[in-house]
């Protein structure tokens, strides 16, 4: 598990220099590998059987994006005693001239309860990464078109690029701080 988790941290690190579209892929497949992986060394921890046996039977008879959404209740038990965290604020700056433009589509993609922006900064909170983070991937990189769902068409007036530029370092620290948890909890990863 090491080695996967390694070589997807040292890919974004070496990509996202170049194209912060490729960092942020490498990231989405960080989340997707912890998304499969984290819950059930968290479960086989944990000394509710019954409840972790009822979280497993529920995310093997999930549809094909079960484990994300098992994911998102995993982060939900993680946290139920840190507001704090869950509420904590990103703020991440988007370098690009055109904001609006930005803030459009987001607004378009998102749910607006999910974030803020102030000038070029958009704010949302740790409680809500995981749905922007899912969400951007499948509207950028799936499109889903015929569906009836607002995607990133065009983006001919802003750099797509500067949009992942800003929104990478909250996504990394958010995974970050998920992966320093389980850690915390006694789940040794490394061993």
């Amino acid at each position: 598990m090491y080695s996967q988790i390694l070589n997807e941290l040292s890919q974004y690190f070496v990509r996202n220099q170049v194209s912060h579209i490729e960092g942020f892929l490498h990231l989405y497949r960080l989340l997707e590998f912890m998304s499969f992986s984290f819950p059930m060394i968290f479960a086989s921890t944990s000394m509710n059987y019954k409840g972790s046996f009822d979280s497993l039977q529920k995310y093997f008879k999930g549809d094909s994006s079960g484990e994300l959404k098992f994911f998102k209740k995993f982060i939900k038990a993680l946290y139920e005693d840190d507001d704090l965290t869950m509420n904590y604020t990103f703020s991440q700056y988007i370098d690009v001239q055109n904001i609006s433009s930005v803030e459009s589509d987001l607004r378009k993609i998102l749910n607006e309860s999910w974030f803020q922006f102030s000038g070029n900064t958009i704010e949302f909170r740790f409680c809500d990464v995981i749905d922007i983070f899912i969400t951007i991937r499948n509207r950028y990189f799936h499109m889903l078109l015929g569906q009836g769902m607002n995607n990133f068409y065009s983006t001919l007036e802003y750099d797509i690029n500067e949009l992942f530029h800003g929104l990478n370092p909250a996504f990394l620290s958010w995974l970050v701080q998920i992966f320093t948890v389980i850690e915390q909890e006694g789940v040794k990863l490394f061993s």
